[in-house]
């Protein structure tokens, strides 16, 4: 997604001096090295440590058999490539700090074949382990890291304060994602462990089974009355019991959750009723609309419909199925409440069964309302699942490229009716000339993919707070069919 928040920025005389061709160190066997326009390059021929920091403002590497002092001014680099050609390789980027680097904005670290210990930087990473057994040390950036096989570790240390966290699956690629207090993003793929540490606060981990991944979660010491918190969805087994084992997938351990839940997936649904749905069409101005809430052990569902416009007074009302847009079928609910030509209902319960939920999720139910008129029914709607799309917002996604290290991360859910959306976004340290973190506008902005600028979308109206960092969940917004499409097809 397309999601901009913006601040006022601009290059320092330093930095602009920076981006002047050099190299980094004299003359090493054990390196070869490039720096150019910004972008620093280092390869480890031999050596199997490479420890980079900055010594008198200048980048210097630790290495097996030597310190390197270096000629390339720290504050001058914005990007940096670390490639580890060596048998088995130890990257570190732990010891960088944003005072010594404060133009980086990203690096790439690319492990040889064999074992390889990979420690990221405070930045935005892109991790490539190789083809041996790995594991990476994760900064606070928002990282991106594939592997190839091997037995694979993606380790993550809390920050020592309360914290939120959502694991996703995106086949093949997973999301791990902070919410809480401040947002990075990680994007994994061909790892066989994660295994985040949630130490030092109170803290809620959100996950659910990965296909060929195990979990290793670990919420800390327990430091008030509220404690840890765990929930894993798309799985019936006990909770509270580790490993959480679910057939396909793999296990979830976890230790020190004082409380720990799982659910089946549920979720929300809806449909735009009309009649050129009914099935033959039926000619009238009456519209409707109408949600579906299935809940999270996925044995109830909750329903509320509203319609207008009725060409005469509403005599019944039901949810049909199975079946799809064009075909007919038996009530499975009854509606209450009828009796005008508009009117409100529910919302009301109604116990389900796993074959009616695995109906509702292909999309073969649909409401309608039936009228004095039009007794076989005057408005119809198929009732389709709410979809929600993630995306990650930085300063490399901005065309043209901003130097930036605030990140941000965005959900938007569209209703299966595709007439509006609701919106959640989370951003962190803004910066600007000399007053820091001055936002001065949010908006999402349509149709654009990667790389191209697309236009305001006007109707959705996001706060401008002025602040640094900000949480924003509002909805919901009406948007075209146009946009709808645009949205379901990642041009957002």
């Amino acid at each position: 997604m397309n999601f901009k928040s913006f601040a006022k920025t601009g290059l320092t005389a330093g930095l602009r001096a920076g981006l002047l061709a050099a190299l980094i160190a004299p003359a090493h066997a054990a390196f070869t090295n490039t720096f150019t326009a910004g972008a620093l390059s280092i390869t480890a021929v031999n050596e199997t440590q490479v420890l980079l920091t900055c010594s008198a403002g200048r980048v210097t590497i630790n290495a097996n058999t030597a310190l390197i002092p270096g000629t390339v001014a720290c504050a001058s680099v914005i990007n940096m490539t670390i490639n580890g050609d060596a048998p088995a390789n130890n990257i570190d980027l732990s010891a960088l700090t944003v005072a010594d680097f404060p133009a980086l904005t990203a690096t790439a670290l690319l492990g040889g074949d064999a074992v390889d210990t990979i420690l990221a930087s405070f930045t935005s990473d892109v991790v490539t382990g190789g083809k041996g057994d790995d594991t990476i040390n994760l900064g606070v950036g928002s990282d991106v890291h594939t592997w190839n096989n091997g037995d694979n570790t993606l380790l993550v240390n809390g920050a020592g304060a309360s914290e939120q966290f959502r694991i996703s699956a995106v086949r093949p690629r997973f999301l791990f994602v902070r919410l809480q207090p401040t947002v990075f993003m990680l994007d994994s793929a061909g790892i066989e462990q994660l295994q985040p540490n949630a130490t030092g606060g109170d803290d809620a981990v959100e996950t659910q089974p990965l296909l060929g991944a195990r979990q290793q979660l670990d919420g800390g010491p327990q430091l008030t009355a509220i404690g840890d918190s765990l929930r894993v969805s798309g799985t019936s087994a006990v909770a509270q019991n580790s490993p959480i084992l679910t057939p396909g997938f793999g296990a979830i351990a976890h230790s020190n959750f004082e409380f720990a839940a799982s659910s089946l997936s549920g979720g929300s649904f809806s449909g735009l009723l009309s009649g050129t749905q009914e099935v033959p069409p039926v000619i009238t101005t009456a519209s409707g609309r109408g949600t579906v809430q299935l809940n999270a052990d996925e044995t109830e569902i909750s329903v509320r419909v509203s319609f207008t416009g009725l060409s005469s007074p509403s005599t019944v009302g039901h949810i049909h199925g199975p079946a799809p847009v064009g075909s007919n079928a038996t009530p499975i609910f009854n509606l209450t409440g009828l009796g005008g030509t508009a009117s409100v209902l529910g919302p009301t319960a109604f116990a389900v069964t796993a074959q009616q939920v695995r109906d509702l999720k292909a999309g073969l139910w649909y409401f309608n309302i039936h009228s004095q008129n039009n007794p076989a029914g005057e408005i119809r709607g198929q009732i389709l699942l709410d979809r929600v799309f993630d995306g990650l917002a930085t300063g490399r996604q901005v065309v043209p490229q901003a130097q930036s290290l605030a990140q941000g991360y965005a959900t938007v859910r569209l209703d299966g009716a595709l007439d509006q959306v609701f919106v959640m976004l989370s951003y962190s340290g803004l910066t600007g000339e000399g007053v820091p973190g001055v936002s001065v506008d949010v908006g999402i902005f349509a149709p654009a993919r990667r790389g191209i600028v697309g236009s305001r979308i006007t109707s959705i109206a996001l706060p401008i707070s002025g602040l640094a960092s900000d949480q924003i969940a509002l909805g919901p917004f009406a948007i075209t069919p146009a946009q709808a499409q645009q949205s379901a097809s990642g041009l957002w």
